[in-house]
C-alpha cells in the first residue's frame, strides 16, 4: 500500500501547465553509478502514510549516471477544481477529479540541475542514499537497467518551457504507454495491478517504486539468469485504516494552510466571506482531504464521501511496492513481500546505503514539471 513521492505541499502550488515548469541548476552532478536507486525521505501526506505502516523512504529515483538524467515518477500538487459555479461540484469535490484521476507528470526524465532542486528546493530532505544495481559491487556502472530507457509499448512524450531561465536545458522527457502518458497513479497504493510484470496499472500508471519494479522486468527479464519480477507486499487489513487515516489528516492539515492557494483564483473571496458562504460549508478541507483518500483507497477521485474510505479501509489486503520493498528496508514486519536477494528480489535490496555526493561532472541547468 505505501508507495514513494514526494509532494511538498499537497494541494497548495495550483495547476500543472509548461508555465508551472520548475527549473534549477548545480555546480556538479552527483557521483550515484548508472543503474542505481537512489532513495530518500521528506516531510510530507506520502511520508505520513508511509510511517503509518512502519516504513520510511518517502522516494525513489534511478540514476542513469553520475552527473547524468533521472528517471522518477511524480505528481505535482493536484490542483482545485475548475466549476465555477458554487454550490457546484467544487462544493463535494473540490480537488480536481480529472487531474486526481490521472496525475502527471507521471514518469518522466529529467536532468541533474533539475533532480537537485527537487531534492532541495522545495522542502525539507531529511535522508539520502543510493544502493548499488549490480549484486556485488556497489560502484559498478554497467548494469543493463541503466541503460533502458523504453519498455514493451514504451515511447518518448518530449516538451519544453517557455519559461526556462537562459542557458537551461529545459528539455523535460515524459514517457508514454501505448501512446499515451504514464501518469502518476494514487490507487497503486492499494493494488500495483501487473506493473511489475512491465505493464503500467491498466487505469492507475505508476508511482516511484512501481515504477523500479517495471525497469527491472523490463531491463532484466529476458537474461538467462533473471532472478524474478519483485514480489510486491501484502500488507494486511490492519494497516490499511491507519494508513488512510494518516493521508487523510495530512491532507487536510496542509490545506488548512494553505487554503487562500488551494482555491487559487477564488481564494482571497474564500479568505473574505468564508467557505461557509460559497458551499455551505465550513470546512472544505475536510472534503478534498476525503477526495484525495478515496482516490488512493477505493480508486474512486471524485468523491468526497468520507464513509467510503473508512468502509472500504476496514478490511482486506492491500497489494503494492514501497520504496522500502525497492532497498529491502523495513523486512517484512509490516506485511509479507520481496527477500532482500535471489528470486523474486528487487535487484538493489542487496546494497546498504551508499551516500550522494554532488561531485561529478560540470554544472547543469534544467528543468522538470
Amino acid at each position: 500500500m505505501a508507495v514513494g513521492a514526494v509532494i511538498a505541499g499537497l494541494l497548495s502550488h495550483g495547476a500543472p501547465a509548461l508555465a508551472d515548469v520548475t527549473c534549477g541548476c548545480t555546480d556538479a552532478g552527483w557521483n550515484v553509478p548508472n543503474g542505481a536507486a537512489v532513495f530518500e525521505h521528506s516531510p510530507g501526506p506520502v511520508a505520513s502514510v508511509l510511517a503509518a505502516v512502519g516504513e520510511f523512504r518517502s522516494h525513489s529515483m534511478l540514476s542513469r549516471g553520475p552527473g547524468g538524467w533521472v528517471t522518477h515518477a511524480t505528481s505535482v500538487t493536484p490542483p482545485v477544481n475548475n466549476n465555477r459555479n458554487f454550490l457546484g461540484q467544487e462544493c463535494s469535490a473540490p480537488v480536481d477529479p480529472g487531474f486526481l484521476s490521472a496525475s502527471t507528470p507521471g514518469l518522466e526524465t529529467v536532468g541533474q540541475g533539475a533532480i537537485y532542486q527537487f531534492l532541495y528546493g522545495e522542502g525539507t530532505l531529511d535522508f539520502i542514499a543510493y544502493q548499488g544495481g549490480v549484486e556485488g559491487d556497489p560502484a559498478a556502472d554497467n548494469t543493463a537497467i541503466g541503460y533502458t530507457w523504453l519498455g514493451t509499448g514504451m515511447s518518448w512524450l518530449p516538451w519544453t518551457s517557455s519559461q526556462a531561465q537562459p542557458g537551461t536545458d529545459d528539455r523535460v522527457f515524459g514517457q508514454a504507454y501505448n501512446g499515451t502518458q504514464i501518469h502518476y497513479g494514487w490507487y497503486q497504493y492499494m493494488n500495483i495491478q501487473d506493473t511489475a510484470q512491465g505493464v503500467p496499472g491498466v487505469n492507475t500508471g505508476v508511482v516511484c517504486s512501481t515504477s523500479l519494479a517495471l525497469w527491472q522486468h523490463e531491463a532484466l527479464s529476458a537474461s538467462k539468469d533473471y532472478r524474478g519480477d519483485v514480489i510486491p507486499r501484502s500488507y494486511p487489513g490492519n494497516l490499511i485504516g491507519p494508513a488512510a487515516s494518516a493521508l487523510y489528516n495530512s491532507v487536510y492539515g496542509e490545506c488548512r494552510s494553505q487554503v487562500g492557494d488551494l482555491f487559487g483564483s477564488f481564494g482571497s473571496l474564500l479568505q473574505g466571506i468564508g467557505t461557509c458562504g460559497l458551499c455551505f460549508d465550513c470546512d472544505l478541507c475536510d472534503e478534498a482531504a476525503d477526495q484525495v483518500v478515496n482516490c488512493f483507497a477505493v480508486n474512486d477521485c471524485a468523491s468526497s464521501n468520507g464513509q467510503t474510505w473508512q468502509r472500504a479501509t476496514g478490511g482486506g489486503t492491500a497489494v503494492s511496492i514501497s520504496p522500502d520493498d525497492i532497498s529491502c528496508w523495513s523486512w517484512p514486519a509490516n506485511g509479507s513481500g520481496a527477500p532482500c536477494w535471489g528470486s523474486g528480489s528487487s535487484v538493489w535490496g542487496w546494497d546498504v546505503n551508499q551516500p550522494v555526493q554532488w561531485n561529478s561532472g560540470g554544472s547543469n541547468c534544467s528543468c522538470w514539471n
